[in-house]
């Protein structure tokens, strides 16, 4: 449940911002802004994150040993035999006629529906219903 809100906190902050962006620079700054700060995010990810721990040129030893003594050692099945460095097959069969994984699946699907419908219709519902304009939303963001 945790891990789904950053697309939602990320929404919330970034709005804002885009509202300003768009008022203040034109709403062509709103993608050069993002795009500067995914490309950012990879620079960042490629020379912080690594794939295994004996990659990492910066982990002290005692910390490389406790994460290697506690993986699961790639190779072997659950009764510890031996299978030439492959893992078993899924059984696809059994995860997808899972009740409660088809029932995560849906309920995903339909929050993100309802999510993304009113993101994208708020501002439309502010224009027509309400008479907003979000010139006046984004400068009472400013004064605030």
């Amino acid at each position: 449940m945790i891990n789904n809100k950053g697309a939602q906190a990320g929404t919330v902050v970034c709005l804002p911002i885009c509202g300003l962006l768009a008022d203040h620079v034109g709403w062509e700054s709103i993608f050069y802004v993002w795009g500067a700060a995914g490309c950012i995010w990879f620079v960042l990810w490629y020379f912080l994150v690594f794939s295994s721990p004996e990659d990492h040129p910066r982990i002290s030893t005692e910390e490389k040993e406790y994460i290697i003594s506690n993986i699961y050692e790639q190779g072997t099945d659950s009764q510890n035999n031996a299978m030439d460095g492959k893992l078993p097959i899924p059984p696809y069969k059994q995860i997808f006629t899972s009740i409660p994984l088809l029932a995560t699946i849906i309920t995903a699907m339909c929050q993100n529906y309802g999510f993304y419908t009113v993101l994208t219709m708020t501002p439309t519902y502010l224009n027509n219903i309400q008479h907003f304009s979000l010139e006046s939303v984004s400068n009472d963001l400013e004064r605030n």
